[in-house]
């Protein structure tokens, strides 16, 4: 027991780069509130230690892979040069996703390699469009020490709030990882109902782990659509926070085409107030290890949905961890998982309802369903309720199965080969979980990505 305490602890340390624990407080002033809230999440990591096997989070998926000693984050600049340039636009171009949308009709944001890219993103929503409001960190990050009124503004007041709240409840110590080492990341305060999706593209360039930092701040009776996507990539530890002030209402559509030595992690973090409304769908369409957990806390009278599908062969894992905290009464709550796996691929899906005691009259769904197309293929589950209120409607349910073969016979009775029959059969599994994506356009881009994918697995 000691023994992995010594490890944990020390390990935590030597990824936050710290050789004096000690040295380590809350500076707990004003003008340096960037240097504050990473010196509390190093504080919060190094107590919690790296996450272990062991843990009963970490069970099904193996942290080393995004905590090993070559996970460590190293400096980076703003400023490319052109062989980079050039790998960038070409990933841009052969492998982003939603490149159905015309850039005149998004907001485009680009990071690449942890570092906002001003020349391949959207100027109108950096420099203030009507109705958006944005802050970009390494700009806090390079001029602080700051005025003092710039420290009550609304991205100091909130930037790793709702993370450290979740933590309290459920620990996610990676998240604070995240927080004690990102070096940039978009701040975007939302103050209208805004027509144009937003879409946030990540690339990772090189080797190196790259820590990228998104909040979003949605204010009374205001709504968007997020789109966040990965488009090429080795390491990335991505946290996003999503405050939902009363009313306002939140489309967040995930795309991750991950390679295959890619180790991508995820971490989505909600607080709704009143009446907000929160959908959120994750297509994770390729190799690697991918980890998208999400926590979701809300009030009274909210509406949450969390899907997600993944596709994926070869010896990829694909992990989605969700917890959902019912807190005020009146609230529905809906999880829908599918994934399908080939060859030694493992998907896992591990889901939490929480009702408090106040939360009475609440809604909770929750239903995970796998296709193994292989005998060397996995799906591990761990779907939980924890009910404190006497006047609710909660349930889960989970499925793991091969094709039904009766409907691979009458397809292939009407002329489809087996490759195309098992295909048809999988597209319109998966097409099940894309339905919970709203807007008709993105619902057709991510089926596309996912046919794509889908089509790649019986083509080898």
């Amino acid at each position: 027991m000691s023994s992995v305490r010594v490890d944990r602890y020390k390990l935590a340390q030597e990824l936050c780069g710290v050789t004096d624990a000690s040295s380590l407080t809350s500076c707990d002033q004003a003008d340096r509130w960037i240097q504050d809230i990473q010196s509390r999440a190093k504080l919060r990591f190094m107590e919690q230690g790296v996450p272990l096997r062991a843990d009963e989070n970490w069970k099904f998926t193996d942290p080393e892979y995004f905590t090993n000693v070559n996970f460590k984050s190293e400096a980076l600049s703003p400023h490319g040069n052109i062989f980079r340039d050039r790998k960038v636009t070409a990933a841009l171009r052969e492998k982003a996703s939603f490149q159905q949308f015309a850039d005149d009709s998004i907001f485009l944001i680009t990071m690449v390699d942890g570092v906002l890219r001003y020349d391949l993103s959207n100027s109108a929503i950096l420099n203030g469009f009507e109705g958006i409001e944005a802050c970009v960190l390494q700009q806090e990050i390079m001029r602080s020490p700051i005025p003092i009124p710039i420290s009550n503004s609304w991205y100091c007041k909130n930037l790793g709030r709702i993370q450290e709240d979740a933590d309290n409840v459920i620990s996610r110590p990676l998240a604070n990882l995240n927080t004690a080492l990102f070096q940039d990341g978009i701040c975007l305060r939302i103050t209208g109902n805004i027509d144009k999706p937003i879409h946030i593209r990540h690339l990772n360039m090189d080797n190196n782990p790259r820590y990228s930092r998104v909040l979003l701040v949605l204010e009374e009776g205001s709504s968007v659509t997020l789109m966040d996507s990965s488009v090429e990539g080795s390491k990335y530890n991505i946290v996003l926070e999503v405050i939902q002030k009363k009313g306002s209402k939140l489309n967040h559509i995930r795309s991750q085409v991950p390679d295959t030595d890619t180790r991508v992690m995820t971490s989505l973090f909600a607080h709704l107030e009143d009446d907000a409304f929160l959908s959120s769908f994750t297509l994770t369409a390729g190799g690697g290890v991918v980890r998208n957990e999400t926590v979701v806390h809300m009030q009274a009278r909210c509406d949450a949905k969390v899907a997600a599908a993944a596709v994926s062969g070869d010896r990829t894992h694909v992990d989605n961890t969700v917890f959902v905290g019912h807190q005020g009464p009146g609230s529905s709550s809906r999880q829908v998982i599918r994934m399908v796996m080939q060859d030694e691929a493992t998907g896992v899906f591990q889901g939490k309802i929480k009702v408090d005691r106040l939360a009475q009259q609440t809604d909770g769904y929750q239903k995970s369903q796998a296709l193994l197309l292989s005998d060397t293929s996995n799906f591990k589950v761990k779907p939980e309720l924890e009910i404190y209120a006497d006047d609710v409607k909660c349930s889960h349910g989970s499925t793991t199965s091969d094709v039904d073969p009766e409907k691979m016979f009458y397809l292939m009775s009407r002329g489809y080969s087996i490759a195309e029959a098992r295909s048809a059969l999988v597209e319109a599994f998966i097409a099940d979980c894309i339905n919970e994506i709203d807007d008709s356009l993105l619902r057709e881009c991510v089926f596309d990505t996912a046919r794509i994918r889908i089509r790649d697995l019986f083509s080898s």
